[in-house]
Order: structure tokens, then C-alpha cells, then sequence
């Protein structure tokens, strides 16, 4: 399985940023992968204030073994299949406004051809809410019912949350919503 999403579509890129939470623990830090022939930096030659964060560095080193001990990548692609077979099968037939599109842990549900659009999006986001899940709503008009789960939920979590929002969204058609 690929390391990168990119690697699917073959892109091999000059360069590579990464960021966020790649630290395995919420602690800032980033990174630079670069082809060597373009690296033309000499030891010591950059400076600045962006300097190793150690507790950031400790951090990646374990998130690096906890995905090899763990099978990370394995269990992701069992709950990849997963949410794809449930969002398919159990979401997107409860109404012909409903689109289901994305990849691997990422997906989104689509609510934009409904007449109300937004306003739907958003009683389907609350009555989640109401029920324990927290979903954000994104695209164009708030549309979209984000689903991107961290990679280390235990299947029991990922499927209870997908049941809670098809009872929502079965819960607001059926107010006529």
C-alpha cells in the first residue's frame, strides 16, 4: 500500500511537504522531502528560527513504530473497505440526493442536489451531534458530511459512528426535511 495518497495516480513529485500532526502526538512539526539533486543546501548553510522540536521528533520516531508493530496499514484497509461498502450500500440509497464519493478514510456525502441543500446538511450535522458524533460539514454551501476518521479507530467505533449518521439522515427525511 502506497505511503502518500499521490502514489495512486503515479505523480512522482520534485518535492514533498508534510505537516500537521505528523508527529504522532499533536506536537508541532513538519517536513521537507526533497529529490537529492535538487537539495543544494551545505550542512549548516540554513538557518532561522524553524528548528527540531525534540519532544515532536520522540514523538514521530513512535508513531513510525507503532504503525509498523501495529499492521497500521493493513487494519486501514480493512476499514477503508469498509466505510466504502457502508456508504454505498446503507447511505447513499436512503435518497436519489445523496452522493457518496472519495478514497481510502476520506469520503464525504454528498447532500448538495437536494432542494435545500445546506439546510439539510446542517440538521443531519446537528442531529449527529445530538447522538455523540461530531461531523463538519464542508464543499460549497456546506454540502458535504466530511467522514475522515483517525486511521487508528477500532472498526466497533467506525461502524457505531456510521450507523449514527444514517439515523440521522433517515431521522431528516422523515420530518420531511
Amino acid at each position: 500500500m502506497p505511503f502518500f495518497s499521490f502514489e495512486r495516480s503515479g505523480i512522482v513529485p520534485d518535492m514533498v511537504i508534510l505537516s500537521k500532526s505528523i508527529s504522532g502526538y499533536g506536537a508541532p512539526m513538519s517536513l521537507l522531502l526533497i529529490k537529492p539533486e535538487l537539495d543544494q543546501w551545505q550542512p549548516g548553510e540554513h538557518d532561522g528560527t524553524f528548528r527540531g522540536y525534540q519532544l515532536a521528533f520522540v514523538g514521530a520516531t513512535a508513531a513510525l513504530r507503532f504503525r509498523q508493530m501495529s499492521n497500521l496499514e493493513e487494519a486501514q484497509k480493512h476499514k477503508a473497505a469498509f466505510l466504502h461498502e457502508y456508504l454505498t450500500s446503507h447511505i447513499k440509497p436512503l435518497d436519489g440526493g445523496v452522493d457518496i464519493r472519495g478514497v481510502g478514510m476520506i469520503w464525504g456525502i454528498d447532500l448538495a442536489k437536494r432542494q435545500d441543500q445546506g439546510a439539510f446538511a446542517k440538521r443531519v450535522s446537528s442531529r449527529c451531534f445530538n447522538h455523540g458524533l461530531i461531523i463538519e460539514r464542508v464543499g460549497r454551501d456546506d454540502t458535504v458530511l466530511k467522514i475522515m476518521p483517525p486511521l487508528t479507530i477500532d472498526l466497533e467505533t467506525l461502524r457505531k459512528g456510521c450507523s449514527i449518521i444514517r439515523q440521522a439522515i433517515q431521522d431528516c427525511l422523515a420530518e420531511g426535511a
